[in-house]
């Protein structure tokens, strides 16, 4: 069994992953996942293979998934608007579509969007099931353990699945399987009444009786309070009553009278809106129908918005309920597995999803009451066609266990030898970099293809002819696959690089090539030991641009090289962002500047001096200004910065030598300046990228050992890493030859 690669400095603290015995051979088997096609928005069942099984993390055979009625049904809706209604409903996309014209251009971002519409989406957040196998540092799970899971992107409407330890939990004995699939919707109702702060005794009332609703009802009830449910569904409202609500009351003029006398006249002392609507009625509903200063929580899909009268008054408190609860959202506690101290967060979003499933076991409440309709998976397309046409309706997918696998493997075409015309690839890591830009280039080569794809998270993308495979080392195992792409988060770039290249593999790894010296040093080493070349994803020393530009250094006289880089911001949770898994923006990003400066310059980098605003670590800076000096006497000053207004341009490269000036304006301009004349040149942004895939795969074909192109790749990396002991110590830093 293998695992996602880690850190070397984790090797001593983890323990071996655990699979059970009976298992292994069944999950090399393809599985069946349910995905909402581009083509005609049409819910699917297509085959896949599992997820690789990395460090805390479990693998699970799903038994029974649940069909948000809310969260997938409005992803149906979406997928069916028009590019405009699609605009209108999520503004929020369309400013960073705007945002991406202003940068790259209007071609470049309409190929994006039209790549991102084409991809299929992965449905499903809540299942349940059995523990095939848990990774390294992964506690309190084993093999054969019963469990619940959740989260959108791992526990997906799939037969086999891999979920972070956080999103985890096992089923207790009392508690059905099918019902504890609900434990993910479950905490989300669990962390909504958990804000309303209510005790024993309490008067809930529960807007909006859709799933969400009744098990937030069913939540208060079994915590003592009163229960009133308002819908303005009669089915609803009867379920309510079946649930075990105090009172179901119609929405309109009669629920704040209903409530009123359900409370002896103070009204309710918590109020939890779990309904799904484009109007504020359910905020207005709330402010009539809440006690002074109660409180007043937003659980489903509501505008926030109102007259302040009402809740000044009152003196309500408003609160916005995060999903599942404290966590969400958190890389750190989903993806790491990070908990937080008991001591200090009482009820995180892995202890609702406990205490959801606690209290089915107890039988505190009839979660399959809720149920309307059951479908196998294969007939996932007639679930949520039930979903769309039906009222009200509760789904859950089931898994039996005789037909939880595909009866036929997936295959790829018959594979070409070496020295045939086509080139056999594997693709490691799926995310959207992959999707986006390497997929596409490789797509566009008629001398090769992909064969196989292994990704590290989430699920592997359709690709004609490629099967997916279930782990990176399986990839660089076959015999049929001669060349491998690295696409992975940066963190696990060198060792990736590094097994590729043992097993003999030409292969071409994405930016940073290592986060360390340590990790670089690993790279080298496998270098010289293999016969495979290797080319690293500085896609900017291809643009063609950047050749004209060096036709100006050619000369040999010293080069002053300034290249400034308006990066922007990036969100504060990006993993980029995360020193471990991503580097930080100076290793993961400004490398690619190090590197075309060195490639202009076109001598060997010597010594790195770097100043950063002041403020956090080192690594972690995104405002940096590094001079860097070269073997021939060259210098050159990269600014990278994440403060700077859009609108000025993003990426500006200018070279003086000789008496003559280069000038790349946003990969989109070149201005050449030579004995006083000037000319410009125009053309559609090109960053390389194709370039640098087409020159890769053409090295391969004709054995090219591209050593000249790795020494390079070496020389910027040390450079780059020099730039962050710069930063720590102050001082320049001059580098190992």
């Amino acid at each position: 069994m293998t695992t996602t690669p880690r850190r070397d400095d984790d090797e001593q603290a983890t323990a071996q992953p655990v699979r059970r015995d009976d298992d292994e051979q069944a999950t090399a088997q393809p599985v069946r996942r349910v995905v909402l096609s581009p083509k005609g928005a049409k819910v699917e069942v297509e085959l896949g293979h599992a997820p690789a099984l990395g460090p805390g993390e479990v693998l699970i055979q799903t038994a029974f998934s649940v069909v948000s009625p809310g969260t997938e049904r409005s992803k149906l809706e979406l997928s069916r608007k028009t590019l405009v209604g699609k605009a209108r409903s999520r503004p929020d996309l369309v400013r960073q579509t705007l945002d991406k014209v202003r940068q790259e251009g209007l071609s470049a971002t309409m190929r994006a969007v039209r790549r991102k519409l084409g991809e299929s989406i992965a449905l499903g957040y809540s299942l349940s099931g059995e523990v095939l196998a848990v990774g390294e540092r992964v506690e309190g799970l084993r093999p054969g353990d019963l469990v619940a899971a959740g989260g959108g992107g791992y526990a997906l409407h799939a037969d086999v699945v891999v979920v972070p330890e956080n999103l985890v939990v096992r089923v207790p004995d009392g508690a059905a399987l099918d019902a504890a699939a609900f434990a993910t919707i479950g905490a989300v109702s669990m962390h909504g009444f958990r804000l309303g702060k209510t005790e024993v005794g309490e008067v809930v009332a529960v807007v909006g009786l859709g799933l969400i609703g009744l098990l937030a009802g069913a939540i208060a009830k079994a915590a003592g309070c009163r229960v009133i449910g308002i819908d303005l569904r009669p089915e609803a409202l009867e379920r309510a009553l079946t649930m075990g609500f105090d009172d179901a009351v119609p929405a309109g003029d009669d629920a704040a009278r209903r409530v009123d006398a359900a409370s002896r006249g103070r009204g309710a002392d918590a109020v939890l809106l779990c309904a799904s609507s484009s109007s504020n009625a359910p905020v207005l509903l709330a402010g009539e129908i809440a006690r002074d200063r109660a409180r007043v929580v937003v659980v489903g899909d509501i505008p926030v918005e109102g007259p302040r009268e009402v809740f000044f008054r009152k003196e309500l408190e408003l609160v916005v309920s995060r999903s599942y609860g404290p966590g969400r959202y958190d890389p750190a506690y989903e993806e790491k597995g990070q908990d937080y101290p008991v001591g200090y967060v009482r009820w995180t979003q892995r202890r609702n999803m406990e205490a959801f499933v606690d209290l089915v076991a107890a039988g505190g409440m009839d979660v399959l009451g809720t149920v309307t309709h059951r479908f196998p998976v294969e007939k996932a397309d007639d679930a949520y066609a039930t979903l769309e046409t039906t009222a009200g309706a509760v789904v859950l997918l089931e898994y039996p266990a005789e037909e939880r696998r595909a009866p036929a493997p997936v295959t790829a075409p018959a594979p070409a030898r070496p020295g045939a015309r086509i080139l056999r690839v594997g693709l490691v890591g799926t995310g959207s970099f992959a999707s986006r830009v390497l997929v596409p280039a490789i797509a566009s080569d008629e001398g090769a293809a992909i064969a196989a794809v292994a990704a590290l998270q989430g699920r592997p993308p359709s690709i004609d002819g490629a099967r997916h495979a279930a782990s990176p080392q399986e990839v660089f195992a076959d015999p049929e696959v001669h060349a491998v792409f690295v696409a992975t988060r940066h963190d696990s770039h060198s060792e990736l690089a590094a097994a590729a290249l043992a097993a003999g593999k030409a292969v071409f790894v994405e930016k940073p090539l290592a986060l360390s010296h340590q990790e670089l040093d690993a790279v080298v080493a496998a270098r010289a030991g293999s016969s495979g070349p290797l080319m690293t994803g500085f896609n900017r020393r291809h643009a063609p641009f950047t050749e004209r530009l060096r036709s100006l250094t050619g000369s040999g006289a010293p080069a002053v090289i300034y290249a400034r880089v308006n990066a922007g911001p990036l969100p504060p949770d990006h993993w980029t962002k995360d020193l471990d898994v991503g580097g930080g923006r100076i290793l993961g990003e400004m490398c690619h500047f190090v590197d075309l400066v060195t490639y202009l310059a076109g001598s060997a980098p010597t010594t790195v001096a770097a100043q950063a605003v002041a403020g956090g670590s080192a690594q972690a800076a995104q405002d940096v200004v590094a001079t860097i000096s070269f073997a021939d006497g060259s210098v050159a000053t990269v600014l990278y910065t994440a403060v700077g207004d859009p609108a000025s341009g993003k990426e500006r490269i200018e070279v003086f030598c000789g008496g003559r000036t280069g000038i790349i304006d946003d990969w989109r301009t070149l201005t050449l300046v030579s004995g006083g004349r000037s000319a410009e040149e125009k053309g559609r942004m090109d960053k390389g990228h194709a370039a640098e895939v087409a020159s890769f795969l053409k090295a391969v074909r004709d054995g090219a050992s591209l050593a000249d192109s790795f020494a390079r790749d070496v020389q910027s990396t040390r450079a780059t890493l020099a730039v962050v002991e710069s930063l720590a110590t102050g001082l320049p830093v001059a580098l190992r030859r």
